[in-house]
């Protein structure tokens, strides 16, 4: 062939780091003396500085003085309630998405920066919502939330009657759920007042919160503590029971 023919030709030139012959060389095996032959930058490398150019001289190629840094992708985009956190912005690097608290993530979370820039799109940051509050109780809201009941939101209980059982307030979560179930009011009974010697108005077997009754002594016996007692908050009678002794 020609190439064999040619004195102090060359062989394939040296691979060099971030940078590629052009097509064109890449199955040529033998180049003469003199031939010069030419470099682009690899895929996601863009030329900084120095010459594509190496040449067959004496046998020997030239040193490939090219340049080639990473491309750069800038900013990955800008997130309402949420930002991108970066390994960096060039080519070979990822932003990935992260989310304020009480904020949950819509679309991908992390993009790469490519030959042609960030894939993908910006995702979204959306309120953490929570559902209706649990309604199966007995307790009252003490004021009305309208939803969307977004993170943080507090619902307070109350007990029109009775004790209230749980927590009095309850709150939606970032993870989207309440903090805890909502709380039940339990009646408060007080038993019949165990006191010997004694009769009083109305003898049920329970008494609720608040019922108040009047205890007498039987003839004969002297009454010491109140004879007014009302049913307590704590099922126990208040102020505490009489005693009825004989005289």
């Amino acid at each position: 062939s020609i190439c064999s023919q040619v004195p102090n030709g060359c062989s394939a030139p040296p691979k060099y780091p971030n940078s590629r012959l052009l097509s064109k060389y890449t199955r040529v095996q033998k180049f003469s003396s003199g031939q010069k032959v030419y470099h682009d930058c690899a895929e996601g490398f863009t030329p900084a500085r120095g010459s594509r150019v190496v040449q067959c001289v004496g046998g020997k190629w030239t040193h490939l003085t090219l340049k080639c840094e990473r491309k750069l992708c800038g900013s990955a985009g800008e997130i309402i309630n949420g930002l991108f956190t970066y390994t960096g912005v060039e080519f070979g690097d990822t932003a990935t998405a992260v989310c304020d608290e009480g904020h949950r993530l819509v679309g991908r979370a992390t993009r790469n920066c490519l030959n042609k820039g960030w894939d993908g799109r910006v995702p979204a940051c959306e309120a953490v919502v929570c559902a209706e509050p649990p309604a199966a109780t007995n307790a009252e809201m003490t004021e009305l939330q309208e939803p969307p009941y977004t993170y943080r939101t507090v619902i307070r209980y109350r007990c029109p009657a009775g004790t209230l059982i749980g927590q009095r307030n309850i709150w939606c979560t970032e993870s989207g759920t309440w903090s805890d179930p909502a709380p039940k009011c339990k009646d408060i009974t007080c038993p019949a007042p165990k006191v010997a010697n004694a009769y009083w108005t109305g003898g049920q077997a329970m008494y609720k919160d608040q019922d108040t009754i009047s205890i007498e002594c039987y003839a004969g016996f002297t009454m010491t503590g109140p004879s007014t007692v009302s049913c307590g908050g704590d099922g126990q009678w208040s102020p505490g029971l009489p005693k009825c002794t004989r005289k």
